[in-house]
């Protein structure tokens, strides 16, 4: 009996894409593509420094941050993703407290200064 084995014709994965267990996709649109590469620049700084188990990747289409998760555990995902999540809330907490000329510049929602010129970071945001 003669046995061969076919050759797999599958298209090899791009540089950060593997097959993983488990995989999620998020998009997050902003009110601006500005806004929307500003927040992919802080996100994103640098290459992720764990290569086990977990892949990451961040994606602009105007003004919708993309990211996409694939990891062999769901505890890993789960932790990766809990911490994209708590550094965006950062990047949209700063990003509201100091608007871009993109953003609706109203008086309301410009920082309000104190009556010694400097400005009052503690107001609402």
């Amino acid at each position: 009996m003669r046995t061969t084995r076919k050759a797999n014709n599958m298209a090899a994965p791009e540089n950060d894409e593997r097959v993983s267990k488990f995989e999620l996709s998020l998009d997050v649109p902003f009110p601006s593509s500005r806004e929307a590469a500003i927040a992919l620049r802080s996100l994103n700084p640098d290459r992720e420094p764990r290569r086990g188990g977990i892949h990451k990747r961040l994606t602009l289409a105007g003004s919708v941050l993309s990211v996409k998760w694939g990891a062999d555990e769901a505890r890993i995902l789960r932790v990766s993703v809990n911490s994209f999540l708590e550094h965006l809330g950062l990047v949209l907490e700063t990003m509201h407290a100091f608007p871009t000329e993109d953003r609706d510049q109203s008086p309301q929602n410009r920082p309000r200064a104190p009556s010694n010129g400097t400005p009052d970071l503690a107001g609402p945001c």
